[in-house]
């Protein structure tokens, strides 16, 4: 631990000295390593004003201010865009708090009973198995990490979404393979993912980048570029129907709602948890966030 903290040390003064406007990135880096929110914890709920929601995803905000109905946006946009319809058979690969299940329900008429969902997550497999238990719906939930995917029956799902979630996966390729055989044919993967920026970056930019992967905990094997992305989904059989960034979308979006809203949550936010968030919005709405990521929606198809 001792090495590493040198190592940060050494890594601010060199990164200061031949990058302006970074301060304030190694700052965020420096408070957050050691303390980083993991996104499997229940944190997102404050960001919720209303209590009937539970969404936590980044949000696609262009027509909308508010948390709640920018994360709906998003579902509704990857649901759309992998033409999801009512008679299909769904597989979500992290449902969060179960608030998109709903989305795939309510918005485009898929059964409950249709519906499989995976997550990881102890303490969101059992909020979302209450919610949708009151709500009356039954989308069979699975609380385990993706090796689950291994026992699943090949070709019987007919679109297998990712809503913000792909990045967080152990291996995206192991995974995308798996949903390949799990797909029937014409059935499609979906995704609404971060992805690394295709510029090239000089190497302290390279290094300082990984860094903020390691907070974020987004694990090496799900760091990709869209060409890298592309190159991955053809190699195991897909054909790529849509691959579009929309960060233009996302990122300012969540930013200034971090920004606006943070201030009014005083007192009902844990501050060490508000200065995270802080520190996040700062750097999502930031030139360096744009340089290091984007965010983009695919649809892959098993032909």
């Amino acid at each position: 631990m001792i090495e590493i903290r040198e190592f940060l040390k050494s890594m601010d003064r060199e990164v200061n000295t031949r990058f302006s406007g970074t301060n304030r990135i190694i700052q965020w880096f420096r408070n957050n390593f050691f303390q980083s929110e993991s996104p499997d914890t229940l944190s997102h709920l404050y960001l919720n004003t209303d209590p009937h929601n539970s969404w936590a995803n980044l949000g696609y905000w262009k027509n909308t201010a508010e948390y709640s109905s920018a994360c709906r946006e998003l579902a509704r946009q990857l649901g759309s865009d992998a033409g999801l319809d009512s008679w299909h058979k769904v597989l979500d690969l992290g449902f969060g708090c179960g608030d998109q299940i709903l989305v795939w329900c309510k918005d485009f008429g898929v059964s409950s009973e249709n519906i499989t969902a995976i997550n990881s997550s102890k303490l969101q497999y059992h909020f979302a198995e209450k919610k949708l238990t009151e709500l009356g719906l039954s989308a069979y939930l699975i609380c385990s990490d993706l090796r689950t995917l291994s026992k699943m029956q090949s070709s019987e799902r007919d679109r297998i979404l990712c809503l913000d979630s792909a990045y967080f996966f152990p291996d995206q390729q192991k995974a995308y393979k798996e949903c390949f055989r799990i797909l029937r044919p014409g059935g499609i993967l979906a995704s609404a993912q971060l992805i690394y920026n295709d510029q090239k970056l000089s190497v302290w930019k390279s290094l300082l980048r990984i860094l903020i992967c390691i907070i974020a905990r987004i694990p090496s094997k799900s760091r990709m570029t869209s060409e890298e992305l592309s190159s991955m989904l053809k190699a195991e059989g897909y054909s790529i129907q849509k691959l579009e960034r929309i960060e233009k979308e996302v990122f300012s979006g969540f930013s200034n709602f971090l920004k606006i809203n943070l201030p009014l949550l005083k007192g009902k936010i844990p501050p060490g948890l508000a200065n995270r968030y802080s520190s996040f919005g700062e750097f999502l709405g930031s030139e360096l966030c744009a340089e290091f990521f984007q965010f983009v929606v695919f649809c892959a198809k098993k032909d």
